[in-house]
């Protein structure tokens, strides 16, 4: 029997209510014998509060869920007002789910008072029989029910940089893909097919803010290919950015060693940079120039055909039309990146290869371009060379002037009067922390009696080593409170992921005392990122590097970075804060140039971070 139950509203849930569709379904479970008759007497009066809610859809969209679900779902199914509340529990984390997000199936029985279901009782006396009997008749709800009802009136909207799911009125949405169609097609861009071609997957537009702006991002839903092809797909890959590194290495090589070495050959030196992002990289890739790249290398004649006709040959379904992708190429495809890397790279051999000099640094990752120079005039010439070569987002390009010297690049925050370096926290006003984390392993599923293994495993190091990495961990540019301060803003983001693990596996109403082994797995977590982090420092150990940094320190600055989280939920953690706090949590800064109280709040990126689960449907 599963063990997990998915969150998630895949194109199996029904879009509209069908009366005949969902009496069959309870035919079927009759006849396996899950469900009794008065099980059926209920689910009927739930099927015909639903047509009403169908015939006045005008009035009922308006309406939040949960007060939807109030009409439709009568107090004969719940018996009790706990056992409503128990059941919404469930709904509001379908409404406010990440992707691939799921709960125990247990929770759809355990905790529930079954002596007040006169329904459960009619088939049955035994108390585990009943028990089944409820789980299995709240899926059935959930599934032809709940789902259903959230798809008539909402989108499912996935967000590519994270697991977020937005809800998105249902209209605004089919507005908001005719739009972007029509606009696509005028372009030229999209030219429909009629031929016989084959699809090379689905395209879907995506809204990179909202769905009332025309800001979208196109990305293509490959179709499912056989081993060969996938294999295939795979050497050409490789064999293209092999070929990329001959033309241009500004997109290669580690960021941390080419930042050290350019800190020791400026040693002294005032530094000016800029960061610049290229406008829809893919969609400006010339495909006639790119063919002439792909005939001129020295790949197999079978290679070369085989690549020219892919990049000429670019055909999608959208709405069950054939069409052809006419601007670039297709994101999401299986080439695309590595034939992007490639067509950039030659144009940097073309046109950049003057900023390849000494007192220069020029770094690229995937679209976006760090140059810093010594000489202030290099600067504002790489920004008009880039811009005569490719379109620029101009509301991300970021410069260094007299009063801002602060640069973020790839994850990263650059000083560039200081030449240190930090992690980039980005998120934003009511962020919330959950949509950064996939949880739930549905290959190997937890028991319930083992949850606190999804807790630890979560927050082993090699998942989160990002916050954690060299390049902010070392004392060679760096100096140790910079460092410090990296751990520590390191630790705070370890502290919220293990407020969202305790969520995900947190039952109905549960205290934090009752789960006993969460004072284990923090002393675990923090002594293994203190000590490794520990490693890392001295094994990056520079000029700045004097040995102060010890094992108790760092795992003081770990437990008071886990307090402060808790603090956001304070009546919850308030035994395990205390729990805490009988260790000692004494800081000796003596040695540092940094103020102890700054171990007392939290960072500034975190302090917009949203704790709860607020539904917007």
């Amino acid at each position: 029997m599963a063990i997990y139950y998915q969150l998630t509203l895949d194109k199996r849930i029904s879009k509209v209510w069908k009366k005949k569709r969902v009496c069959k379904n309870l035919k079927k479970k009759r006849r396996k014998g899950s469900f009794s008759q008065p099980v059926d007497c209920v689910l009927a009066g739930i099927l015909e509060r639903f047509r009403r809610v169908k015939a006045l859809e005008c009035v009922y969209k308006n309406y939040k869920i949960i007060k939807i679900l109030d009409e439709v779902i009568g107090n004969d199914y719940f018996g009790t007002v706990q056992n409503r509340k128990r059941f919404y529990y469930i709904v509001n984390k379908i409404s406010t789910q990440s992707r691939f997000e799921c709960v125990y199936m247990s929770w759809l029985s355990k905790g529930f008072n079954m002596k007040a279901i006169s329904w459960l009782h009619h088939k049955s006396s035994d108390k585990n029989e009943c028990r089944q009997i409820l789980q299995t008749t709240n899926v059935f709800v959930l599934r032809y029910v709940v789902k259903p009802l959230i798809k008539h009136f909402y989108h499912p909207l996935k967000n590519h940089k994270g697991y977020e799911i937005k809800f998105v009125e249902r209209a605004k949405w089919h507005s908001f893909q005719h739009r972007v169609l029509n606009e696509l097609v005028q372009n030229e861009f999209l030219v429909r097919e009629t031929g016989q071609h084959r699809s090379r997957g689905e395209l879907k537009f995506f809204p990179k803010t909202t769905c009332d702006a025309l800001d979208y991002r196109p990305i293509i839903y490959p179709k499912r290919y056989d081993i060969s092809t996938r294999y295939k797909f795979k050497r050409l890959s490789r064999n293209i950015e092999r070929l990329s590194k001959t033309y241009s290495k500004i997109g290669n090589g580690s960021l941390f060693a080419s930042w050290r070495k350019y800190c020791e050959e400026t040693e002294g030196r005032d530094i000016y940079g800029t960061k610049l992002d290229i406008k829809d990289a893919f969609g400006y890739i010339d495909t006639d120039k790119l063919c002439v790249i792909i005939r001129k290398s020295n790949f197999d004649l079978s290679d070369k055909e085989f690549l020219i006709n892919h990049i000429r040959h670019q055909h999608v379904t959208f709405h069950k039309k054939l069409y052809r992708w006419n601007h670039g190429l297709l994101q999401g495809d299986c080439l695309s990146s590595s034939l992007c890397n490639l067509f950039i790279s030659c144009c940097e051999k073309e046109y950049l290869q003057e900023f390849c000099k000494a007192g220069c640094f020029l770094h690229r990752m995937v679209d976006d371009y760090f140059f810093c120079s010594v000489e202030k005039e290099d600067i504002d010439r790489f920004e008009l060379k880039i811009r005569n070569i490719f379109q620029l987002n101009d509301a991300k390009t970021q410069k260094s002037v007299d009063n801002n010297c602060i640069i973020s690049y790839f994850g990263q925050i650059f000083d560039l009067k200081s030449k240190q370096v930090s992690k980039y926290y980005s998120l934003k006003k009511e962020c919330s922390f959950r949509h950064k984390f996939k949880l739930w392993n549905l290959k190997s599923p937890v028991p319930e009696p083992s949850r606190c293994c999804i807790i630890l495993k979560a927050l082993k190091f090699p998942y989160n080593n990002h916050c954690f990495k060299k390049i902010e961990l070392n004392t060679i540019f760096n100096t140790e409170e910079k460092v410090l301060m990296n751990y520590f803003e390191g630790m705070v983001f370890i502290a919220f992921k293990f407020d969202v693990c305790v969520m995900a596996v947190r039952k109905f109403q549960e205290k934090a005392s009752s789960m006993r082994l969460l004072m284990k797995i923090l002393e675990v977590v923090v002594s293994e990122y203190s000590n490794i982090s520990l490693h890392k420092i001295r094994q990056r150990k520079g000029s700045h590097f004097s040995n102060n940094i010890t094992f108790m320190l760092l795992k003081n600055i770990a437990y008071r970075a886990f307090i402060l989280v808790m603090k956001k939920r304070n009546e919850f953690y308030k035994d395990l804060i205390e729990e805490i706090r009988k260790n000692n949590l004494f800081l000796v800064l003596d040695k540092f140039n940094i103020d102890p109280r700054v171990f007392t709040s939290l960072p500034e990126p975190f302090k917009n971070v949203c704790m709860n689960r607020k539904s917007a449907i």
